[in-house]
């Protein structure tokens, strides 16, 4: 059964919403070996791509799921006391940090 029109703009929105995309580039012939084993893993490329990614992620110390905000508690947890003046003397509004997003 063909998909609607009206379904389609839903599922754009939802991964519009959602999903971030990146691009990796590789080697000829190395996309269909990692399809075939995540194929043989029962798993789609994308899924397998993420599950590797995350699990060296996690493997290297770090944590593939913290959103930015625990990324920015972690970054204040490794820092002294004085982060906020650290941050004063970069000229660097924490309010921007706590966005993820600096302004020229």
């Amino acid at each position: 059964m063909a998909i609607s029109e009206a379904q389609r703009r839903a599922n754009a929105k939802h991964d519009k919403e959602n999903f971030e995309y990146c691009t990796v580039k590789t080697r000829k012939g190395k996309r269909a070996a990692w399809k075939a084993h995540a194929a043989a893993k029962g798993e789609s490329l994308n899924g397998f791509l993420n599950r590797a990614i995350d699990e060296t992620v996690e493997r290297d110390g770090g944590n593939p799921t913290n959103s930015e905000s625990d990324i920015v508690t972690e970054l204040h947890n490794l820092l002294d006391n004085s982060y906020d003046e650290k941050l004063e003397m970069l000229d660097f509004p924490r309010s921007e940090l706590m966005r993820g997003v600096v302004s020229s």
